[in-house]
């Protein structure tokens, strides 16, 4: 049993972008018991956090690099701890929302008889709205690593019922050399996705449970990885087995050889490679494969190769050519640069989901006055500068979503009507995206601003739809009133039908046959992007506002806006409407929790360049 007694001062200021929190903490214990209780209050509820070893006057503990001396009785005291707070919860910027935007830990060190021990907690932020609980303390006789970020590794991302798979956790430290933070004695903690699926142990070995997508996740000292497994019913194993050469011929030594079914290998000095795979059953094997030859960095792709089981396939010489993408970015892998769009594709290791990298720059945003079926709120045209930014080749896919999401408390991992694993996730609202444990914070991407969303959909035309500037519309009365299949006023395309799912051809009658489409079943836009017309209307990052685009702020650089009306903006028009609004420049507002009768989805981006500018409206949206 333990007895508490505690004091608090509790005072809170919010200086220049800066929320300040002061507690006063003070534990008492029975002197006969071994186990010391830390009471953290916010507000007025207190929270225990039991601790694996006894506190005493060896300790000093720390909190935001503030250190304090633990008394002999087991109490201390931390005054002001501040947490920068200059954005909320959507990231930068969106409004000041009174939580700490970085995550704060508690640590400490003890030396008592010739014994260094060290204590850590979790993650946690500082709150001025609502009590906070960090995950837990835990003491070792080992310092943390303290890595800059993590990275997991598996012999492949299957595992078959009835066996088990040992990952391996890399941290990167602060001076880019890598540790082995395996085991539990390094300060790595697991969890995974599902539960129902797989489990793992404090040493990173998991055991299916069941078939299925999950998520594993590794933290350690306050950096994170993730990577995305599946439980089969059965695999099978080969050696893949080649040689890594130039266009000339040259063997290359020390090129990566990776594969989503083996660990990552490295080619000899004659260029050759040889890692053990484990894939479904009926798969093919598919390899990337980077090196560099003086300061020449070359890449390549192999797909599809047969699988001899149980034995070696041998894929032959693996030419590679230099490459003229730039570097992947942290957490990405390159995949291939787009014959067709001459763009660089990227796949997110967490979730192997595919990214097409667009390099930014300046556009004409919104729709000239003499479109047709052009709304004001589409005007005046201007001139948008984006950075650098990934954003999804696909609307997220069902199967994407829910091996993200599955455990989550309260937010359902399979939220659609219309239930196949290739379909577009549906029904999911702006505020089930932005959750604090949502699919966003799990993945660490974003919504796409509406300046990144229009960009990415034109590919680079500044016409109505991406794929034809030869359309007249069709006379405006056989537009409304009428049945779906009956009217558009594009239908004088004859390429509408190549591009989009909308409500000419996903037939509204009967309903039982209508719905969103397979992901990347029509063609692609300019940016080898698919399904930016119709088939899912898509979440954007922005408040809406009609009149943003005649503000100043919407010409800066990656605009943004973050008031205006309390809607948010949906892009690109879905199954059920007409074709008028699905065109590149229509703006459309959405209820921040409305989950959208099967028509709402969203594909994520990541920004690579500065933080996008907040932008502030007075003006209340219609």
């Amino acid at each position: 049993m333990i007895f508490l007694d505690y004091s608090l001062h509790d005072t809170r200021a919010r200086v220049q972008g800066m929320t300040t929190t002061t507690r006063k903490v003070h534990a008492m214990r029975k002197p006969s018991l071994f186990l010391s209780t830390i009471l953290l209050l916010v507000g007025t509820e207190c929270w225990l956090l039991p601790l694996h070893a006894q506190l005493d006057d060896s300790w000093t503990v720390s909190i935001n690099g503030q250190s304090v001396q633990v008394a002999r009785d087991g109490s201390f005291r931390i005054s002001n701890i501040a947490v920068p707070d200059n954005f909320g919860s959507g990231g930068p910027g969106t409004p000041r929302d009174f939580l700490g935007d970085d995550f704060v830990r508690l640590t400490g060190i003890s030396t008592a008889n010739g014994v260094t021990r060290y204590a850590l907690s979790e993650p946690f932020q500082i709150d001025l709205n609502r009590p906070v609980t960090p995950d837990g303390i835990v003491i070792r006789e080992t310092p943390p690593p303290f890595p800059e970020s993590l990275r997991i590794d598996s012999l492949g991302r299957v595992v078959a019922l009835g066996e088990t798979l040992q990952l391996t956790v890399t941290g990167v430290l602060s001076d880019e050399t890598e540790e082995d933070v395996t085991p539990e004695a390094s300060w790595t903690t697991y969890r995974v996705s599902n539960p129902s699926v797989a489990s793992v142990s404090e040493d990173g070995l998991v055991t299916p449970q069941s078939v299925g997508h999950f998520v594993v996740f590794a933290g350690n000292s306050g950096a994170m990885g993730g990577r995305l497994l599946e439980v089969v019913s059965d695999v099978v194993t080969t050696t893949v087995e080649g040689f890594v050469v130039t266009e000339s011929g040259e063997r290359v030594a020390g090129a990566s050889v990776e594969s989503p079914f083996s660990f990552p290998v490295t080619t000899d000095t004659e260029g050759f490679f040889s890692s053990e795979a484990s894939l479904p059953t009926g798969e093919t094997v598919s390899l990337s494969v980077s090196g560099t030859v003086g300061e020449v960095e070359l890449r390549t792709n192999v797909a599809n190769v047969a699988v001899f089981v149980d034995g070696i396939t041998d894929v032959g010489l693996v030419t590679v050519e230099v490459n003229n993408s730039p570097p992947a970015p942290e957490g990405f892998t390159f995949l291939r640069t787009n014959s067709e769009t001459g763009l660089s594709e990227y796949v997110q290791d967490l979730t192997d989901i595919e990214f097409v990298l667009l390099p930014g720059g300046a556009f004409q945003m919104g729709s000239p006055s003499d479109e047709f079926g052009r709304w004001i709120d589409e005007g005046p045209v201007h001139t948008a500068t984006l950075s650098s930014f990934l954003i999804g080749k696909y609307e997220v896919t069902q199967a994407e979503y829910a091996a993200v999401m599955t455990g989550h408390a309260t937010l359902s991992a399979e939220p659609s009507d219309f239930k196949t694993d290739t379909l577009p996730v549906e029904n999911v609202s702006w505020d089930d995206l932005k959750d604090p444990d949502g699919f966003l914070v799990r993945t660490g991407l974003s919504l796409p601003s509406e300046a990144q969303w229009e960009y990415a959909c034109r590919g680079g035309t500044q016409t109505a739809f991406f794929f034809d500037n030869t359309c007249h519309p069709n006379d405006i009365e056989r537009f409304f009133g009428v049945p779906c299949t009956e009217f558009g006023p594009y239908l004088a395309c004859p390429q509408l039908n190549n591009f989009m799912w909308w409500c000419g051809n996903s037939p509204l009658r009967p309903i039982t046959e209508s719905g969103p489409q397979i992901v990347g079943t029509k063609l692609p836009n300019p940016f080898g992007l698919h399904d930016m017309h119709g088939n899912l209307s898509e979440w954007c990052e922005d408040i809406y506002n009609d009149s943003f685009y005649a503000n100043s702020e919407a010409t800066g650089t990656d605009p943004i806006a973050t008031t205006g009306s309390t809607a948010r903006v949906l892009r690109g028009g879905d199954w059920r409407d007409a074709d008028v609004y699905c065109r590149s420049a229509y703006r459309s507002a959405g209820i921040p929790d409305s989950r959208g009768f099967s028509s709402q989805g969203f594909r994520p981006v990541m920004t690579l360049g500065d933080a996008p500018v907040t932008v502030e409206l007075q003006k209340t949206a219609k």
